[in-house]
Formats: structure tokens, C-alpha cells, sequence
């Protein structure tokens, strides 16, 4: 499940302006969570309670489930690693835990693999963040990590369907590429972040990275009635719209990490991309100005 080409598109809506600048647009710190974080193992479950966001981490399949307001969102999510071969948080015989502050870890172990490593961070009432590592005593490579992968169709749930839409994001804007509303029964690669929300209700969910130094980020979604089918957030994309003629570059190591993902649902996905921003705010600062407005010129605007 990596990434497939972008084919051309004809934006539904289009909008002039970088990610950089929607972030900056944002408030910055929307949704911000006060509540404390409630760890239970009940079972062979561990259920996470934060705001309105509940988890529910089964950790006899590596496998989890993300509540909002106590309606499923998304079922079945896993964490997926590409290291010489794929390999999946589901194909592990142990599972720890550990929790601190607002952080629960949970660590996989099998006696022919690395360890694998599942973070989720709880900053907001309406999301969660969600990152994957391995580790092992010998060098490990890897140039795709999904901290979240849906393999089945409904395993992904807005809530409603009247117009549901998938919402591409593109890496930057050369060649007069823009943001793009798909119907969701489509197939593609968004960029960072995406939304998957009904265009009626504005019921959505929102998944992106907040970290943005080592990998780019791809969103690969495929939908078929007005459901998602798969949904990939992973480390690693490259496509016609990320200009690389390459595939994306390894990262090495004896512990190597993918980039921490946002997952957020709220009852208005435009909210839930307030939230995303204000994530990205708490991992990279906005850079202090104190000069005069900035001026610049090119030549081919239009």
C-alpha cells in the first residue's frame, strides 16, 4: 500500500495560497485539551480517554480503534514498517505498555524482529497524534513508515453520507497546482494533510504531519460508496506532485522513527484543520519578526 501516481485533476475549488500560509492563517492553539489522561487495561484492552477523543488499543492483535464523542471514527487502525520487507504491528506475539503525562507507548516484541513501538500523544479535547518507531541492535533502513494504515473497507466512519468528499492537498504550488475537493469514491495521494468530511454536514476527519524535517508526508486514501476502503499516513511519499524522480531518501539507524501524525474528528472539519494547525504551532514555533513587511517580485505571477 504505497503510494500511486496523482493523476491530472480539475479542481472543484481552488485556493491561491501555500500550507505554510493556511497554517499561519489558523489559530494557532484551537482545541487544546485541560482534561486529564485516563489509561485503563481492561482485558486484553487498553483504553486511553482523553476530551471527547477514546482509544481503544487490543493488544492481543495490534490492532485500534478511534472513538469520538463514543462513535467509532475509525476501526482497526495498525502501524506499518518498511525495513527490506513490510512489516506490521499485527504480526507481533507481545505487547507492553507504559504511559507518562500525556504519552502511552505501546512496544511490540517478537524474537525475529525488531522491536516496534506505537507513541500516542493526547495535546487536544478532539485529537490525538500518533507516531511509530522500531528498534534493534543492528542498523536498521527504511524510506516508508505508516504510523496509521487502514486496510478494509468502513473501517472509516464520518457519520454521514450526502456529499462526501476527500480533500487532496498538494506539496507546493508550481505549475499551478491547487488544493482540491474530491468525491471520496476516488483514489489518490495527498500531501501533509488531508480531510475526509461530508460537504453537507461538515462532518470530518482531519490526518496530517507535524513534523516535517526528515520525511514528506503522503495521504493515500481509495474510497468506493462514499466510504474509505484504504488509508495510508505515512513517511515517505514521492509522486509527480513532490517533484522527486527518485524514491524518497532512507533513514538508518538502530532506532529510526516515521513523523508524528495528527488525527483529529470534529463536527465541523474545518475546526478539526484549526486543530492541526495548532499542533504544527506547538512542534514549530512561528518564527519572530519584528521588521517591516517583507517585499518580493517574480515575474510569471498571475
Amino acid at each position: 500500500m504505497l503510494s500511486l501516481p496523482c493523476d491530472a485533476r480539475r479542481p472543484s475549488f481552488r485556493l491561491k495560497i501555500g500550507l505554510a500560509f493556511l497554517l499561519a492563517q489558523l489559530p494557532a492553539l484551537a482545541g487544546l485539551a485541560g482534561t486529564p489522561l485516563s489509561v485503563e487495561q481492561v482485558g486484553s484492552f487498553l483504553e486511553i480517554t482523553n476530551g471527547n477523543v477514546r482509544l481503544e488499543y487490543n493488544l492481543g492483535i495490534g490492532r485500534a480503534n478511534f472513538y469520538w464523542h463514543d462513535s467509532m471514527r475509525i476501526s482497526g487502525f495498525y502501524a506499518g514498517v518498511s525495513i527490506g520487507r513490510y512489516i506490521t504491528d499485527t504480526i507481533y506475539t507481545n505487547r507492553t505498555w507504559t504511559v507518562a503525562s500525556n504519552k502511552v507507548i505501546v512496544t511490540s516484541t517478537r524474537g525475529d524482529l525488531p522491536d516496534l513501538s506505537q507513541t500516542f500523544i493526547f495535546d487536544q479535547n478532539d485529537s490525538f497524534l500518533t507516531g511509530v518507531s522500531v528498534s534493534a541492535s543492528t542498523n536498521l533502513v527504511s524510506n516508508w513508515m505508516g504510523p496509521l494504515v487502514v486496510d478494509s473497507y468502513g473501517f472509516v466512519n464520518i457519520g454521514i453520507t450526502n456529499d462526501n468528499r476527500a480533500l487532496f492537498v498538494p506539496f507546493d504550488n508550481d505549475a499551478f497546482v491547487s488544493y482540491n475537493s474530491e468525491p471520496m469514491n476516488s483514489s489518490d495521494v495527498g500531501n501533509e494533510v488531508g480531510a475526509f468530511y461530508d460537504n453537507v454536514s461538515r462532518n470530518g476527519l482531519v490526518v496530517g504531519s507535524v513534523t516535517h524535517d526528515t520525511w514528506k508526508t503522503g495521504i493515500f486514501w481509495s474510497g468506493a460508496n462514499n466510504q474509505i476502503s484504504l488509508l495510508n499516513v505515512f513517511g515517505g511519499v514521492t509522486n509527480h506532485w513532490t517533484w522527486d524522480v527518485m524514491p524518497h531518501g532512507s533513514i538508518s539507524g538502530t532506532m529510526i522513527s516515521s513523523p508524528v501524525v495528527f488525527v483529529g474528528f470534529n463536527s465541523d472539519w474545518r475546526r478539526a484543520m484549526e486543530n492541526f494547525a495548532g499542533e504544527n504551532t506547538l512542534y514549530a514555533p512561528t518564527l519572530l519578526w519584528t521588521n517591516g513587511v517583507p517585499f518580493g517580485w517574480n515575474s510569471w505571477g498571475v
